[in-house]
């Protein structure tokens, strides 16, 4: 695995982000959704590499593995994936944060619920923000 892998681009205008979901319930599937729905930030990419929950049924793990993606029931599993930036932990189950926390290599970061929460009210915002400018466009 290359771990501490370059995130930005040479001229620091691109942020390119491998990540990994701890949690693959409701919000695992919306956030996902998001990522399919919304125009790509231009600064920004996520891929999404690996998805893992305990619970076989979990709404966001089915999801992940219709659109081909890695999952787990295991979040350990996800550490062997390569050129990982980090993960986002979308359990809600600070016992999960701090596991993650203390199991992974520490180039790896990871971002709690609450955070994430936010990244997805910003990711939804973008998206919002550029349907209102295509349909200003079209006037």
């Amino acid at each position: 695995m290359e771990v501490g892998r370059k995130l930005f681009g040479d001229d620091f205008q691109q942020l390119n982000l491998k990540l990994a979901i701890v949690g693959g319930g409701k919000v695992c599937k919306a956030f996902l959704e998001l990522l399919q729905k919304i125009p790509k930030l231009p600064e920004i990419t996520m891929e999404i590499l690996g998805v893992s929950d305990p619970d076989p049924d979990a709404e966001g793990l089915r999801f992940a593995e219709k659109l081909g993606i890695f999952t787990t029931s295991t979040f350990t599993d996800l550490f062997a994936i390569p050129n990982l930036d980090g993960f986002v932990e979308l359990a809600n189950d600070e016992t999960v944060l701090l596991e993650i926390t203390r199991q992974r290599h520490p180039d790896l970061w990871v971002v709690g619920h609450d955070l994430a929460k936010v990244i997805i009210w910003f990711i939804r915002m973008h998206g919002q923000s550029r349907a209102r400018e295509q349909e200003v466009s079209l006037m």
